[in-house]
């Protein structure tokens, strides 16, 4: 049985992790015209099966991010973007509204990277192997009233197994709320892709922050998960906003069941 395994990597090595499906439009003292509307449709293929010609879709639940900047709308906004997370269905992912003007705009699209046990060839050593999908950034025109159609086609890399590991233990510390600027446990159900150039997995939190994972021995790695901050918008309001969250560990050189604590940066994710 083919196993899909979607990871949030880091976009140049494979991360995304995008978190809901809703439009997230935070609201500036600036006018913006935003009720003008189009639609994109954006399919996505890979090679999954080295048996069968050609690409096949995308595995479903890959997630993609769309992205428009504000600044499209007015000069002025020279911060702040709407964005929409949407997922693969059948190889397609469909926006019905996408904010757009009489001259167009242009819409980012970003592909989650996602590991994938390939088919092999016939007669291949292995019947499967896992492999690391990757696409990069791509933009497309939007018009009001019409549809955009765009193709992405995912390149794959190897993805190396550790000759050694060592089991390892962690407690995860962050800010998520900006207004009272204090630390918590990351919250449990918290997926984390845990990675390096040669290696990746997804480990999910525990309580009061804690998890732990098999990880290549006397090799550095990076962490990183996205959560929702709670903050002040520009009116004095009180809302929630995609943060990425990153930390570095490693090397090790033994296992330890001890939780080692660890406090993961963050930068806006949306």
């Amino acid at each position: 049985m083919k196993k899909m395994f979607s990871k949030f990597l880091l976009l140049v090595a494979g991360v995304l992790l995008f978190s809901g499906c809703e439009d997230d439009i935070v609201n500036s003292e600036l006018q913006l015209d935003l009720t003008k509307t189009g639609a994109v449709e954006v399919y996505l293929f890979a090679n999954l099966n080295a048996q069968e010609l050609g690409l096949q879709p995308v595995p479903n639940g890959v997630k993609v991010l769309f992205t428009v900047n504000y600044s499209q709308f007015n000069p002025n906004a020279t911060t702040g973007r709407w964005s929409h997370v949407g997922e693969v269905n059948n190889g397609v992912v469909r926006l019905e509204s996408v904010p757009s003007r009489e001259s167009g705009v242009v819409l980012q699209i970003i592909p989650e990277s996602f590991v994938y046990e390939q088919v092999q060839a016939y007669n291949a050593p292995s019947a499967t192997l896992k492999k690391l999908f990757h696409a990069s950034p791509v933009n497309v025109s939007v018009y009001p009233d019409q549809t955009s159609f765009r193709e992405i086609n995912y390149s794959f890399s190897d993805l190396g197994t550790p000759a050694l590991i060592v089991s390892r233990a962690w407690q995860g510390t962050s800010i998520f709320n900006l207004i009272s600027g204090q630390q918590g446990y990351i919250p449990q159900g918290t997926q984390l892709t845990l990675f390096n150039e040669n290696w990746t997995t997804t480990v999910s939190v525990q309580q009061n922050g804690r998890f732990s994972a098999e990880v290549p021995y006397g090799q550095s790695f990076t962490l990183r998960f996205t959560a929702f901050m709670t903050e002040l918008n520009n009116e004095g309001m009180e809302v929630q906003r995609l943060y990425r969250y990153t930390a570095t560990a490693g090397p090790y050189y033994e296992d330890s069941p001890a939780a080692h604590p660890l406090f993961f940066s963050f930068q806006l994710w949306e």
